[in-house]
C-alpha cells in the first residue's frame, strides 16, 4: 500500500518466535506464504545503525524496498533520504555487522 500500517491481534500470525500482527486477513496470507520476502532486514533494526554496528530500534514510518527486501531506519525522513542516497554500500556493511553479531 505504499505506507506503514497499524496491524491487529486479529489478523496475527506466527512465525520465528515472534507475532506479526497485520491490517488484513489477505496481507497475512501473503506473509504466511514468504515470511522471508517480507520480514524487516537486521531484525527490524535501523539499517543505518547496523552500518556501524548499532542495534537501534527503527521506526516503522521510515522504510525502503531495495531489491525486494524491507529496509528500515531510525531518526527522520531526511536520515532516510541520506541512507538511501548510497543504499547499496550502506547493505552491504550492515549485511557485514550483522553476520558478525549473529555468530
Amino acid at each position: 500500500e505504499g505506507k506503514a500500517t497499524k496491524g491487529s491481534s486479529e489478523h496475527s500470525y506466527e512465525w520465528a518466535d515472534v507475532t506479526w500482527w497485520f491490517a488484513s486477513a489477505a496481507h497475512r496470507e501473503m506473509f504466511a506464504a514468504d515470511p522471508e520476502s517480507y520480514m524487516p532486514q537486521f531484525g527490524g533494526f535501523c539499517s543505518m545503525a547496523m552500518r556501524g554496528g548499532g542495534m537501534v530500534p527503527a521506526d516503522p514510518e521510515l522504510w525502503a524496498i531495495v531489491d525486494g527486501k524491507l529496509y528500515m531506519v531510525a531518526g527522520t525522513r531526511d536520515d532516510l533520504v541520506t541512507w538511501q542516497a548510497d543504499g547499496e554500500q550502506n547493505i552491504r556493511f550492515a549485511e557485514e555487522q550483522w553476520r558478525a553479531a549473529s555468530e
